[in-house]
């Protein structure tokens, strides 16, 4: 079995609900970090869905062990990992991404790894934990995370990459808005566009969301009288929604001058952030879209580096760069010769190319 699958019998103890073998293989020495075929440790399984009870099994027996995340559902972006390390100057803290557990809404895991010491504000491409528990619309996760404020930095103001869990709970429901009002988030607080939560969720139609929040938010000067149904008007306005445009279009600049700088100090997800900033406001944006399949490729995640590079190609047939985009990525998916064949192509409309294409070819 161990050939076919690499998994470990304590492996297929969690997987299997055993909580007195997971014990018996614990106490006989069972390596709580081995991986399986696809990266994951048992406590793995257990994040992903598996009785409680053989985390605290795991966690309260053990003081090193290291996670890899390795197969966050489709819907959730893809690959990413999760790591969970022992911090010997700290007395033993646990730092742990509880994305993870944000993502699987498994709250009892959660409150078992912040009681443990983990931190509720390490940030992602997803967000804060916070962010993405507000944007999932998880009420009882949310509550956890404000719960431990003092000791894990749940800020209900908090952004992630420029968006705060206010306004990342605009599409998630009333409940989850006023959740957060209550704890102490900002309403007046505005995103890059100078845009409060309110006018986003007029925007975007959440009526529910902005009457919520149309108490506490500031008056505009402009919306007179102030009242709801006059601030949707002067939203969906023409002169307001082309300065809104003008405002996007300016700060594509801004967002590639980021991106850059994210990408030079090897922050690879807020280099994928801010270059997905720019192609959602200008999808034909290539050089966005060859940086972020290049930060894809970097981070292992072929596919996307692909699907990247392929969009390059379809924007720019004649742009070497995006070949080259396009075979890195196929040959960190094993397409060695579609990668070969990308590289030459590059090459023929490049001819002599850059150092780096050539060596690639």
């Amino acid at each position: 079995m161990r050939k076919l699958s690499s998994q470990t019998p304590l492996h297929c103890a969690v997987a299997g609900n055993h909580p007195s073998i997971c014990l018996h293989l614990l106490e006989n020495g069972a390596n709580p970090n081995a991986v399986d075929a696809k990266g994951a440790t048992p406590i793995n399984y257990v994040a992903q869905g598996m009785q409680t009870s053989h985390s605290k099994l795991i966690l309260t027996r053990h003081q090193y062990f290291h996670i890899m995340w390795s197969n966050f559902p489709r819907g959730f972006h893809g690959s990413y990992m999760i790591l969970i390390f022992w911090n010997l100057s700290c007395g033993f803290v646990l730092n742990l991404t509880l994305l993870g557990c944000v993502l699987t809404e498994h709250g009892q895991l959660l409150q078992l790894l912040i009681k443990k010491g983990a931190k509720v504000d390490i940030d992602s491409i997803f967000g804060t934990p916070l962010q993405k528990a507000a944007r999932c619309g998880n009420a009882k996760v949310i509550s956890i995370l404000l719960e431990n404020n003092a000791d894990g930095g749940a800020d209900p103001n908090a952004p992630s990459f420029g968006l705060a869990p206010l306004e990342a709970a605009n599409c998630a429901g009333s409940d989850i808005t006023r959740c957060l009002v209550k704890a102490g988030a900002n309403p007046n607080a505005t995103n890059h566009l100078g845009l409060t939560p309110l006018e986003m969720a007029a925007l975007r139609g959440h009526l529910g969301n902005a009457a919520v929040l149309f108490p506490d938010t500031a008056p505009i000067s402009d919306v007179s009288p102030w009242s709801l149904p006059g601030l949707v008007s002067y939203l969906f306005s023409e002169e307001v929604e082309q300065k809104i445009k003008q405002l996007e279009k300016k700060q594509i600049p801004m967002y590639l001058s980021e991106g850059e700088a994210a990408f030079r100090r090897r922050n690879y997800l807020a280099a994928i952030y801010y270059y997905s900033e720019v192609i959602e406001k200008d999808p034909s944006n290539t050089a966005a879209l060859s940086n972020r399949s290049r930060c894809w490729a970097i981070l292992d995640e072929g596919f996307k580096a692909l699907c990247d590079g392929q969009e390059c190609i379809w924007e720019r047939p004649m742009w070497p760069e995006g070949y080259y985009r396009t075979g890195v990525a196929l040959k960190s998916v094993k397409k060695f010769s579609r990668a070969a064949k990308s590289f030459r192509l590059g090459l023929y409309y490049e001819p002599g190319g850059n150092e780096e294409m050539n060596r690639a070819a």
